[in-house]
């Protein structure tokens, strides 16, 4: 019963680390990636309807293309996209880098069962 208390105690001090860390989180700007001076978008997008054409005719696995293709356009648009953190104090960093990391420890802890050299939990 503690193991499972301390997971989701641990759960939601991720959460609430997650939540502190991403509202402070701004973004300057927001589109695809560039490659050079290139814009990527021309280029995903015309191989993503190739792959559509491809996947149409051969069927089978073949939408798997179009899967990673898109999966490709939404790493570039979060590649193409600038963060950068808001002016903050130390002490509001810390009280969010130490929310996520106990979070994390916890659950840890309670997922592997850490015991003592005595048997017993710790």
């Amino acid at each position: 019963m503690k193991d499972v208390l301390a997971f989701f105690a641990g759960l939601f001090l991720i959460g609430l680390g997650f939540f502190l860390l991403l509202s402070n989180i701004a973004t300057s700007h927001f589109g695809f990636m560039k490659v050079g001076n290139t814009n990527s978008a021309p280029v995903l997008i015309i191989i993503f309807f190739v792959c559509l054409v491809f996947s149409i005719i051969k069927g089978g696995y073949a939408w798997l293309t179009v899967f990673f293709v898109l999966l490709a356009m939404v790493v570039s648009v979060i590649l193409g996209t600038n963060f950068y953190l808001k002016h903050m104090s130390v002490a509001e960093l810390l009280l969010m880098v130490g929310t996520l990391a106990i979070g994390i420890g916890l659950v840890i802890k309670s997922l592997l069962g850490v015991y003592s050299n005595k048997g017993d939990k710790l």
